[in-house]
C-alpha cells in the first residue's frame, strides 16, 4: 500500500462516517430537492414546446430555432441545477457543523434547512413561471433591487438577532435603518 493509499483510507476512516451521517441526516431534503427539480423540468419541457408551436404559428423561424426543445441542453441544465443545490446543501451543512453547532445557535440540519429553502424559492419561481405561461396567464414582474434585497436580509437577520440577543438585532435593525436614511439624503 503506498503512502498516498494510507493517507486516503485514514482521511476517510476519520471524516467518512460523519459525511455519510450528514447526508443521511439530509436525505428528505435532498428527495424533495428532487422532486421539486423534476417538477420544474415537465412544466419547463412543456412551456418550450408551448413556446415553440407559437413562433411557428407565428412564421418566425429565427424563433422557432430559439425555442426549440433540445433533450440534452434540458438534461445538462437539470443535472447543473442539481449539482447547484446539492453543494449549497452541503455547505451550508458544513457551515451548521463548523459554525452554527459550536455557538450553540441551531443545529446543521437547520442550517442547511435555511439552504433548501433558497433552494425552494428558487424552484417554485421558476415552476409559478412556467405554470402560470401554460395557462396564457402574464404577470409582471415585480421591481426587485439590491436595496429591496438588503432590506429583507437584514431585517430577517435582525429578527432572528432578537431572538438570541435583543441588544444584537436593535443593533442591527438599527444599522439597517440609518443605512437607508442615509441612501435616501444622498438620493435627494
Amino acid at each position: 500500500m503506498t503512502t498516498r493509499n494510507v493517507g486516503q483510507a485514514f482521511t476517510w476512516g476519520v471524516m467518512g462516517g460523519e459525511a455519510i451521517q450528514a447526508i443521511q441526516d439530509l436525505r428528505w431534503m435532498i428527495a424533495f430537492c428532487i422532486v421539486l427539480i423534476i417538477a420544474d423540468f415537465r412544466f419547463g419541457r412543456a412551456e418550450s414546446k408551448k413556446r415553440h408551436k407559437e413562433a411557428l404559428a407565428a412564421n418566425n423561424a429565427t424563433l422557432a430555432k430559439l425555442t426549440e426543445f433540445h433533450l440534452s441542453r434540458a438534461i445538462r441544465r437539470t443535472c447543473n441545477k442539481f449539482i447547484d443545490y446539492m453543494t449549497l446543501l452541503l455547505v451550508f451543512c458544513i457551515l451548521g457543523y463548523a459554525v452554527t453547532e459550536p455557538y450553540g445557535w441551531c443545529d446543521h440540519i437547520v442550517t442547511a434547512g435555511i439552504a433548501m429553502l433558497i433552494a425552494f424559492i428558487c424552484e417554485v419561481c421558476s415552476i409559478a413561471g412556467h405554470f402560470l405561461y401554460l395557462k396564457d396567464v402574464h404577470v409582471s414582474k415585480p421591481d426587485v433591487s439590491w436595496k429591496s434585497a438588503f432590506v429583507f436580509i437584514g431585517r430577517f437577520l435582525a429578527g432572528f438577532a432578537k431572538t438570541k440577543d435583543e441588544d444584537l438585532g436593535n443593533a442591527l435593525e438599527e444599522t439597517i435603518t440609518q443605512t437607508l436614511n442615509e441612501e435616501k439624503h444622498e438620493d435627494n
